[in-house]
């Protein structure tokens, strides 16, 4: 819960410092930079690193704060010229120059102007009512600070959406911060029932109908909470970026990492490294999936295999299987026979026809159903599959067009894309790599 000693004691974070759609490091630097400056504004004095860390850990109630991060911090900050440095013999002191602590004091004042704004606001419309009391006008502003912690704390993860996505307009103020029930229990230090019953009304009033100054006050607040919210419990927001980098992220397997999972036996080497990528996967929560052309690849490849087994025949056909390993279904069978003599092919290859509820079953990996064609009528098909031709000129033309269909295909679906890329192609054909890269390499010339 947030009290209004805390949040004047915490100067939080001016709205100008972020601006829509920065990257997550850019907004990560930045707040270190200011958390290690205000810390800094708090003393006159030299300080120290150590000393530094239990300033920013004291100030804004943080239980940790890495010494790897004021390290990188102090030395951006000493690249900007917004720190200046005492040496004394091994040991490095930190303060504010003049003008950056002006500026700072420019900062804070205009946050304290804000407070006394939006606290003078309720306590006008009240006043309007009937006279106050010291004692009154205290435990208003105090229940209306409460109930913004209790509000910050209870919708954490809107206010997460507000950091990402910012508004001066506060179109949906009321659904946010409006809770009946915890407005009662934040006012309920006011004795008086019409004084409380003002108050709220009040502060409810001034919440929903905001005017531009108590916006960027609300707005200041609940993105202050919720970043120093993160830093409290993970200092190098590897959670934030892991939350905004792999949201909604979903791959797309090409058919040799779906047929090393299938045969775990004859593609042991691959499909051991395959299987951790998938729980791995399914730990982060990643969606998985494979494209219509890849079906239809897979089902090529194990009518190829029906076709071998028939020209071996059914003589000797342990010993002669031993042959064709180069055949995944084929060889998966034969290492088979060595656990069960007795195991028909019919049997096997009948089950691994059914690899689509395999991979369902198993990996969590989805069959794709969506229709894709328009695909093929991109400007840009023949273009990139020469380009994989050249990468590997022995490939055959139907792997070809396999291949260029994947990468158009996350072309397509990361077009409408904002910040991080959202979709990605999964194989361990080094020559789509290769081919890829010529594209992004061409794409570049063409400028």
């Amino acid at each position: 819960m947030i009290s209004s000693s805390e949040i004047e004691r915490r100067e939080l974070i001016e709205l100008a410092q972020f601006v829509i759609n920065r990257k997550t490091n850019d907004l990560r630097n930045e707040l270190y930079e200011f958390l290690v400056e205000i810390g800094l504004y708090d003393v006159d004095e030299n300080v120290t690193k150590s000393q530094l860390i239990d300033i920013i850990k004291r100030r804004f109630g943080f239980s940790v704060f890495p010494q790897q991060i004021i390290n990188s911090t102090l030395i951006q900050l000493e690249k900007k010229k917004n720190i200046l440095i005492e040496k004394i013999g091994l040991t490095q002191k930190y303060k504010l120059p003049v003008d950056k602590k002006q500026k700072l004091m420019k900062m804070v004042e205009s946050h304290k102007q804000l407070r006394e704004h939006f606290t003078k606001s309720i306590l006008d419309k009240i006043a309007k009512i009937g006279s106050l009391s010291d004692v009154d006008k205290k435990d208003i502003v105090d229940s209306a600070f409460d109930f913004l912690g209790r509000s910050l704390s209870i919708l954490s993860i809107r206010f997460a959406e507000i950091l990402i996505k910012p508004s001066y307009e506060f179109k949906h103020l009321d659904e946010l911060l409006y809770r009946g029930e915890i407005l009662e229990k934040s006012f309920a230090r006011i004795e008086d029932q019409n004084v409380r019953r003002d108050a709220i009304n009040a502060t409810k009033e001034t919440l929903t109908q905001p005017d531009k100054k108590i916006a960027l006050f609300l707005y200041s607040i609940a993105q202050s909470y919720f970043l120093l919210q993160i830093l409290n419990v993970d200092p190098e927001c590897q959670t934030l970026q892991k939350n905004l980098f792999l949201l909604n992220m979903t791959v797309y397997f090409d058919t040799n990492i779906i047929i090393d999972l299938l045969c775990e036996k004859s593609e042991q080497r691959f499909h051991r490294p395959a299987t951790r990528l998938i729980e791995l996967m399914k730990s982060l929560d990643i969606k998985m999936r494979f494209s219509s052309r890849t079906l239809k690849e897979l089902y090529r490849t194990i009518n190829i295999s029906e076709e071998t087994l028939k020209r071996i025949g059914y003589t000797e056909r342990k010993r002669k299987i031993r042959d064709y390993i180069d055949d995944p279904f084929v060889e998966e069978y034969s290492k088979l026979l060595d656990e069960m003599p007795f195991l028909r092919w019919e049997n096997f290859i009948g089950r691994m026809k059914k690899f689509t509820s395999i991979l369902e079953r198993k990996y969590n990996i989805f069959y794709d159903r969506a229709n894709y064609n328009d695909i093929f009528q991109n400007p840009d098909f023949l273009d990139i599959s020469k380009m994989i031709s050249e990468a590997d000129p022995y490939k055959p033309d139907y792997l070809v067009e396999h291949d260029c269909f994947h990468l158009l295909l996350v072309d397509k679906l990361r077009s409408k894309e904002d910040l991080f890329p959202k979709y990605w192609f999964i194989t361990r054909d080094k020559s789509v790599c290769l081919a890829e890269q010529m594209r992004l390499i061409s794409e570049k010339r063409k400028g």
